[in-house]
């Protein structure tokens, strides 16, 4: 923390005045991110809740949830906009070769002709059995089971994150206890060195003292080891990216005790039941499935649907007379031979312009339709049937996770007693090697015991202690479980 402060220190003098001249905008950039180093760099050692809470905002499994959510409220959107009214505008443009009927003059055309066509429909579903607003409630209910599903990842993760904190703090005590164990024996080998070189003790002590040391050295390597590995297992599952200034912080637990577990495996299971999001997502899509069943039913009624539309268009053969060319044409002769002429006027045409025909192509349309399904291949019928299948199924799902929640809770409280029952015998157990191991280095100071026994029951004291550390740890994350189990928060 001190380097960055000079850091920071050293930037504020040496670069004050370029601060003054400079465009602002970059520099403040790169300070901010300074700051976010420095802060980083104070924040210390994580709390067990820090850890849950960092965990569940960056985990790639509830960021995987999350997007389930995201896709259940995409689907209830548009469920819901499926009752409003469509509306679509059409435009097509055509190029006819050859003989014809142009669609607009109702005329043979056999050359290349052009046609524009525009149209602007709308059209709402009145009845359809009930069907579009049945889609609204399941999708409600899939939304609402996807957000469950979401808070199951992220209190499973919370379990497993606190196992992996507690894993940390036991191998970090695993730690001291070796570190305690091999400054004693470091001590001892002094006192044995001064009394081999006073004549006191045969050299063969010193080989047995130094064989214990190196033991317990190696020991300690692997607690180091241990304790690396515990680390980097939780920050993988923190998906930190490094462990490197990643630490935990050890608090204060209280001795374990019975009054830490009260209750019954059925007392924990009756506020279980309530609020544990695997049954409420059970339940939830239970209710969905039975909705489901409802869509199904009601795609065997009539569908009743109101439409229109309007349009227009342009074609390239439609012409307008504008005028009239008289034309001299023989139409006969008379008896003497002379000829008959008769004027025919020849209409003079051109092409109608494109917003006159818009204007008088213009045409509209609006109607209702009824659809009644009479036979379809059995289609409706084994939807139906698969809707119950989709009942039954999602009905043994909650009876599943009301089972196995029951089985997890009963076993977490048998995990939790055996755990109490544990940690009682390992304490009897390390209080009777301490006094062995007192009496014995009484014994061994005055050389009244050889130095294997003195090992001997010095090993005893330090399996007892890793005993009873483990049955420590052990009952406080099966207290944690049945706390989970109640709805508390996981904190230490």
């Amino acid at each position: 923390m001190s380097t960055w402060i000079k850091v920071s220190q050293f930037i504020s003098e040496k670069y004050l005045c370029l601060f003054n001249n400079m465009n602002r905008k970059p520099f403040l950039f790169a300070l901010s991110v300074l700051c976010c180093f420095q802060i980083f760099a104070q924040q210390g050692p994580w709390s067990l809740q820090q850890c849950i809470e960092y965990a569940q905002k960056n985990n790639l499994q509830v960021k995987q949830s999350e997007l389930g959510v995201k896709q259940s409220e995409i689907t209830l959107l548009q469920n819901k906009a499926g009752i409003l009214p469509t509306l679509n505008f059409n435009a097509n443009n055509f190029y006819n070769f050859g003989q014809t009927i142009d669609p607009f003059t109702n005329t043979f055309a056999t050359s290349r002709v052009r046609s524009d066509r525009y149209s602007l429909s709308a059209g709402i579903t009145l009845f359809n059995g009930l069907q579009q607003y049945n889609s609204i409630r399941q999708s409600e209910m899939n939304n609402f089971a996807s957000k469950l599903d979401l808070e199951r990842t992220r209190n499973d993760l919370a379990l497993n994150i606190a196992l992996a904190y507690l894993q940390v703090l036991f191998n970090a005590q695993q730690i001291n206890i070796w570190k305690n164990q091999t400054g004693i024996t470091k001590q001892q080998l002094a006192r044995t060195n001064t009394l081999i070189e006073a004549g006191s003790l045969a050299i063969a002590a010193r080989y047995d003292l130094e064989a214990q040391l190196a033991n317990e050295e190696l020991q300690l390597v692997n607690a180091n080891n241990s304790y690396d590995l515990a680390l980097l297992n939780l920050a993988l599952q923190l998906d930190l990216k490094s462990t490197q200034g990643f630490s935990v912080l050890e608090p204060m637990l209280d001795e374990p005790h019975a009054n830490m577990i009260s209750g019954n495996p059925d007392d924990y299971f009756v506020v279980a039941g309530k609020n544990h999001p695997s049954i409420k997502g059970a339940e939830m899509r239970v209710k969905a499935a039975q909705t489901g069943l409802q869509i199904a039913r009601g795609a065997q009624l009539p569908t009743f649907t109101m439409g229109g539309s309007i349009g227009s268009g342009y074609s390239g053969a439609a012409k307008d007379v504008v005028g009239y060319d008289p034309e001299q044409i023989q139409i006969g002769s008379t008896q003497l031979g002379d000829k008959v002429f008769a004027t025919r006027q020849n209409p003079i045409l051109e092409s109608t312009p494109y917003g006159k025909q818009l204007n008088s192509n213009f045409n509209k349309s609006f109607g209702f339709q009824l659809s009644m399904p009479l036979f379809n291949g059995l289609s409706n019928y084994a939807g139906i049937q698969r809707a119950k299948v989709g009942v039954s199924n999602a009905e043994l799902n909650l009876e599943t996770a009301k089972r196995d929640l029951r089985s997890n809770i009963a076993q977490a409280h048998n995990d939790a007693v055996a755990a109490l029952k544990k940690f009682e015998a390992t304490r009897k157990a390390t209080d009777a090697a301490k006094q062995t191991y007192g009496n014995n280095e009484k014994r061994y100071n005055l050389g009244a015991l050889s130095t294997f026994e003195f090992n001997d029951s010095k090993n005893r004291l330090t399996k007892a202690e890793s005993d009873l550390l483990q049955a420590r740890y052990d009952f406080f994350f099966r207290v944690k479980v049945l706390d989970f189990y109640q709805g508390k928060p996981l904190t230490l």
